[in-house]
Protein backbone atom coordinates (compact mmCIF):
# COMPACT_ATOMS: atom_id res chain seq x y z
CA UNK A 1 0.00 0.00 0.00
CA UNK A 2 0.88 3.31 -1.11
CA UNK A 3 2.04 5.95 1.87
CA UNK A 4 0.44 9.38 1.37
CA UNK A 5 3.83 11.24 0.44
CA UNK A 6 3.97 8.68 -2.08
CA UNK A 7 0.68 9.12 -3.53
CA UNK A 8 0.79 12.71 -3.52
CA UNK A 9 4.49 12.75 -4.89
CA UNK A 10 3.23 10.50 -7.77
CA UNK A 11 -0.14 13.50 -8.64
CA UNK A 12 1.99 16.15 -8.76
CA UNK A 13 4.64 14.47 -11.26
CA UNK A 14 1.72 13.03 -13.22
CA UNK A 15 0.45 16.79 -13.17
CA UNK A 16 3.54 18.74 -13.88
CA UNK A 17 4.62 16.11 -17.04
CA UNK A 18 1.20 16.74 -18.18
CA UNK A 19 1.44 20.83 -18.52
CA UNK A 20 4.55 20.20 -19.85
CA UNK A 21 3.43 17.65 -22.61
CA UNK A 22 0.46 19.80 -23.08
CA UNK A 23 2.40 22.93 -24.02
CA UNK A 24 4.33 21.70 -26.71
CA UNK A 25 4.48 22.00 -30.02
CA UNK A 26 7.34 20.37 -31.22
CA UNK A 27 6.16 17.19 -30.63
CA UNK A 28 3.82 17.20 -33.87
CA UNK A 29 5.01 14.11 -35.68
CA UNK A 30 3.18 15.52 -38.87
CA UNK A 31 1.73 19.03 -40.19
CA UNK A 32 -0.13 19.71 -43.38
CA UNK A 33 -1.26 23.36 -44.71
CA UNK A 34 -3.24 22.75 -47.51
CA UNK A 35 -4.51 26.06 -49.45
CA UNK A 36 -8.15 25.39 -51.91
CA UNK A 37 -8.45 27.94 -53.94
CA UNK A 38 -11.32 29.75 -55.44
CA UNK A 39 -12.12 29.84 -59.15
CA UNK A 40 -9.53 31.71 -61.46
CA UNK A 41 -8.28 32.36 -64.61
CA UNK A 42 -5.27 30.09 -64.08
CA UNK A 43 -7.29 27.03 -63.26
CA UNK A 44 -5.50 26.75 -59.36
CA UNK A 45 -7.26 24.52 -57.37
CA UNK A 46 -5.25 23.42 -54.33
CA UNK A 47 -1.86 23.15 -53.17
CA UNK A 48 -0.67 20.65 -50.86
CA UNK A 49 2.34 21.84 -48.87
CA UNK A 50 3.33 18.32 -46.38
CA UNK A 51 6.83 19.12 -46.06
CA UNK A 52 7.91 22.38 -44.91
CA UNK A 53 11.54 22.61 -45.10
CA UNK A 54 13.18 24.44 -48.33
CA UNK A 55 14.07 22.51 -51.41
CA UNK A 56 10.89 19.80 -50.88
CA UNK A 57 8.36 19.41 -53.43
CA UNK A 58 4.85 20.41 -53.55
CA UNK A 59 1.88 18.79 -54.90
CA UNK A 60 -0.20 21.80 -56.97
CA UNK A 61 -2.90 21.24 -58.84
CA UNK A 62 -4.45 23.02 -61.60
CA UNK A 63 -7.79 22.37 -63.70
CA UNK A 64 -5.55 20.82 -65.95
CA UNK A 65 -3.49 18.41 -63.78
CA UNK A 66 -1.28 18.33 -60.89
CA UNK A 67 2.43 19.86 -60.96
CA UNK A 68 4.98 19.34 -58.59
CA UNK A 69 7.03 22.90 -57.60
CA UNK A 70 10.05 23.34 -55.30
CA UNK A 71 9.27 24.99 -51.91
CA UNK A 72 12.25 27.72 -51.80
CA UNK A 73 11.19 29.88 -49.27
CA UNK A 74 9.12 28.85 -45.75
CA UNK A 75 8.77 31.04 -43.16
CA UNK A 76 6.03 31.39 -40.58
CA UNK A 77 4.53 34.33 -42.57
CA UNK A 78 4.58 33.08 -45.75
CA UNK A 79 5.35 30.22 -48.90
CA UNK A 80 6.97 30.49 -52.13
CA UNK A 81 7.20 27.81 -54.59
CA UNK A 82 8.89 27.99 -57.68
CA UNK A 83 8.86 26.00 -61.26
CA UNK A 84 9.30 28.14 -64.24
CA UNK A 85 8.21 29.82 -65.70
CA UNK A 86 5.55 29.53 -62.56
CA UNK A 87 6.12 30.99 -59.14
CA UNK A 88 3.81 30.94 -56.24
CA UNK A 89 3.24 33.28 -52.75
CA UNK A 90 1.06 32.04 -50.19
CA UNK A 91 0.40 34.68 -47.14
CA UNK A 92 -0.15 31.79 -44.21
CA UNK A 93 -2.02 34.31 -42.09
CA UNK A 94 -5.06 35.17 -44.90
CA UNK A 95 -4.33 32.67 -47.63
CA UNK A 96 -3.96 34.68 -50.36
CA UNK A 97 -1.98 32.87 -52.90
CA UNK A 98 -0.06 35.29 -55.47
CA UNK A 99 0.81 33.51 -58.28
CA UNK A 100 3.60 34.71 -61.17
CA UNK A 101 3.97 33.48 -64.60
CA UNK A 102 6.34 35.69 -66.11
CA UNK A 103 5.28 39.36 -65.93
CA UNK A 104 1.87 38.97 -65.26
CA UNK A 105 0.63 38.15 -62.14
CA UNK A 106 -2.65 37.31 -59.90
CA UNK A 107 -3.70 37.01 -56.38
CA UNK A 108 -6.21 34.37 -55.65
CA UNK A 109 -7.91 34.02 -52.22
CA UNK A 110 -7.39 30.63 -51.28
CA UNK A 111 -8.68 28.80 -48.50
CA UNK A 112 -6.47 27.88 -45.43
CA UNK A 113 -6.50 24.00 -43.24
CA UNK A 114 -4.13 23.24 -41.39
CA UNK A 115 -3.48 19.26 -39.69
CA UNK A 116 -1.47 18.58 -37.06
CA UNK A 117 -0.60 14.94 -35.39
Amino acid sequence: MKSPETARLTFITVVITGLLVAGCEDFTRFKQERYECNSNRHGLVEIDIREMKVGNEVAVSFTDGTQIMVLTESTDETFTLTRSPLTLRIDRTSGTVRLTRGSRYLNISCHKSEFRM
